[in-house]
């Protein structure tokens, strides 16, 4: 069952503002504490239907505000006791600071099945100096153009591998439905929209990152690719289906000489997320939870060790910056 359906199903209404309106009638209407076990269970599944740890913790911070600007009789029970984790250490404590822990601790104890002998060394120096190519020829038209190619095929090849290498998506969404916000004031606060999770684009916004060139260039570079590139009548299973083949051989000649040319579309995001963790991870601990943040998935301790792939060849790297 879709998320919506069991909404509807439950509720009669679909939309976050709707939900929580009925919840905080549904809440003023408790006299007891067991009406508050009742109200709890009832939305149970709007708080955890087919969500991850970060979706959960925000539904019921949201809740939990919800009770608190209430302030009625129950209020003080129902966020000490009900809307908690429950487990006697977290009493008195916000549901998700206990449960952010918990995600954390399992995160860390996770055993990484790829050991360091595993993973590919590749000196980070040469990726920074196969975007500062694929840059330059963007920039300057300087493409090598083979008999059965147009200066067009080739220059939305390069826009593609240079997008996916800044800014860690995937291959559809580059093409098709990925969309860049920044604050101008602070511009490493930047959004994206348009990300493709479980085979659909959300509409939701989602902080990103920006690696190796400044957020308004990456808006740049991108519009140029749609002004190139239409694929907007293709579903994300065709544009995969067409492109896939091509980007991959694509992606190879042009990164044989400073990556060794045998790399996929998928391998960009690892090799963003790994560079990102050696350049832009300060303040976190857990690479886990650092990988899932970058690379926009559900906070878990599994999706992101996919992605462990390559390590760092040298000690130091460049710094975010334009090159």
């Amino acid at each position: 069952m879709e998320t919506n359906e069991l909404l509807k199903a439950l509720y009669g209404c679909t939309s976050k503002n709707d939900i929580e309106a009925l919840f905080l009638k549904d809440f003023k209407k408790c006299r007891s504490n067991n009406d508050l076990i009742k109200l709890h269970n009832k939305y149970l599944p709007y708080i955890w239907f087919g969500r991850a740890y970060n979706s959960i913790i925000k539904k019921y911070t949201e809740l939990r505000s919800i009770i608190e600007t209430a302030s009625t009789a129950q209020s003080t029970h129902a966020l000490e006791e009900v809307f908690l984790m429950g487990e006697t250490q977290m009493r008195g404590k916000a549901f998700y600071d206990g449960l952010y822990n918990i995600t954390i601790k399992k995160a860390t104890k996770k055993q990484i099945k790829k050991t360091d002998d595993d993973l590919v060394e590749i000196d980070f120096k040469k990726v920074e100096k196969t975007v500062s190519d694929l840059k330059d020829k963007i920039d300057n038209e300087t493409f090598e153009v083979a008999r059965n190619q147009t200066v067009e095929q080739v220059k939305i090849y390069h826009l593609i591998i240079f997008l996916a290498l800044v800014t860690g998506r995937r291959q559809v969404e580059v093409m098709k439905s990925l969309e860049i916000d920044y604050n101008k004031r602070r511009k490493q606060q930047v959004m994206f929209k348009g990300i493709v999770k479980k085979g659909k684009v959300t509409d939701d916004k989602e902080a990103g990152l920006i690696l190796f060139i400044d957020p308004a260039d990456a808006k740049k570079y991108l519009a140029m690719l749609r002004n190139l590139l239409d694929v907007s009548d293709l579903s994300n299973t065709k544009i995969n289906q067409k492109y896939s083949g091509v980007l991959t051989k694509a992606l190879n000649r042009y990164t044989k000489d400073t990556l060794g040319g045998e790399l996929t579309m998928h391998d960009l995001r690892s090799l963003y997320a790994e560079y990102a963790w050696e350049t832009q991870s300060k303040g976190y601990i857990n690479k886990t939870v650092f990988f899932d943040t970058v690379l926009n998935h559900k906070v878990s301790v599994t999706v992101a060790s996919n992605y462990y792939k390559f390590k760092n060849k040298k000690e130091s790297v460049g710094t975010d910056e334009n090159v």
